[in-house]
């Protein structure tokens, strides 16, 4: 025992390299904190991972999974579209239980009836804020883009920037930019899709 405990002592066990894993998210949002302060608070190091959060745009990052260039995805809505397309990727969880975003518009903007011949922002087509955009669009009875324009800006704090600027009349914010677009009153809320019931279920509902 004590010729063991002297090995131990005079050897002592090399420590294990972290698995490198990086995880690209698409826009600076507080939705990816639990990764952030996970990374921060040394958890995901204590469990042998060396995390590298890297911001991607959310329009190439099924392609970085596919090449090997990223082992995990925020983008949850390219993901599953690549899934259905055949591509090799999948989802495996997701970090919240519905989706935290706020469609936001200018004061004057009171429904979503007068969002017609206005142009709201994105992050990028096919992201989720696109998705989600276009589903409230036309669960209102309009047409996107042909009643209602969508511009993508690259994140979400660009959608707060134009909307600022004024070149976009809403936009489909996460938080903090939608608490920061009230404070600085240039928008209001037109609908949550984390308060409003059934909103996630009926959009996440696949369509024929």
């Amino acid at each position: 025992m004590i010729g063991l405990l002297l090995t131990g002592i005079l050897n002592p066990p090399q420590s294990v390299a972290a698995d490198r894993v990086r995880f690209a998210y698409p826009a600076k949002s507080l939705n990816y904190l639990p990764i952030t302060m996970g990374r921060d608070k040394g958890m995901f190091q204590a469990e042998g991972i060396d995390l590298q959060m890297v911001l991607v745009a959310s329009t190439i990052q099924v392609a970085a999974l596919t090449t090997g260039d990223i082992d995990f995805s925020g983008a949850q809505s390219q993901v599953m579209a690549g899934a259905a397309r055949g591509l090799p990727v999948k989802v495996v969880g997701f970090l919240t239980i519905k989706p935290s975003f706020w469609l936001m518009a200018k004061p004057e903007i009171k429904s979503m009836a007068d969002l017609k011949g206005k142009i709201i922002g994105i992050t990028a087509i096919g992201s989720s804020t696109d998705t989600l955009a276009r589903f409230l669009v036309s669960k209102n009875g309009l047409t996107p883009d042909r009643e209602v324009a969508f511009i993508g800006t690259g994140t979400t704090a660009n959608i707060l920037t134009a909307m600022k600027a004024g070149s976009v009349d809403a936009g489909v914010l996460s938080p903090p930019f939608n608490a920061m677009a009230t404070q600085m009153a240039i928008a209001r809320s037109l609908i949550s899709a984390i308060t409003s019931n059934n909103l996630f279920q009926e959009w996440a509902r696949p369509t024929e």
